[in-house]
């Protein structure tokens, strides 16, 4: 109900394990919206040479300042549990880095 008129949804994938939704036909239609779907899995599995050239374009657009990533946290290697906490937990909204020391 909340997307718009002629609005489109796209799911990229589940990564919290979540019970997938059901929306088909009667709800999409008559208001012109459609559902779209991504997974790398998927993909990685049918058509690994795309996949590829998907990842080397956005690494690109990384490496040449196109797009930035946020960091949300740093930790030096010692801390690499604490690090796999915060992502398991869900709550950070950018980057987790793990530092090496020299």
């Amino acid at each position: 109900d909340t997307l718009a008129v002629y609005g489109r949804l796209v799911s990229f994938g589940n990564a919290g394990g979540a019970e997938p939704w059901h929306v088909g036909q009667p709800e999409l239609y008559a208001q012109g919206r459609t559902v779209a779907g991504f997974s790398v899995l998927a993909l990685a599995q049918s058509a690994p040479q795309a996949l590829r050239s998907l990842a080397e374009r956005a690494f690109r657009t990384v490496t040449d300042g196109t797009v930035t990533l946020p960091v949300t946290a740093e930790f030096p290697l010692t801390d690499a549990a604490e690090a796999h906490r915060l992502m398991g937990s869900r709550t950070s909204t950018g980057k987790l880095l793990l530092r090496i020391a020299d």
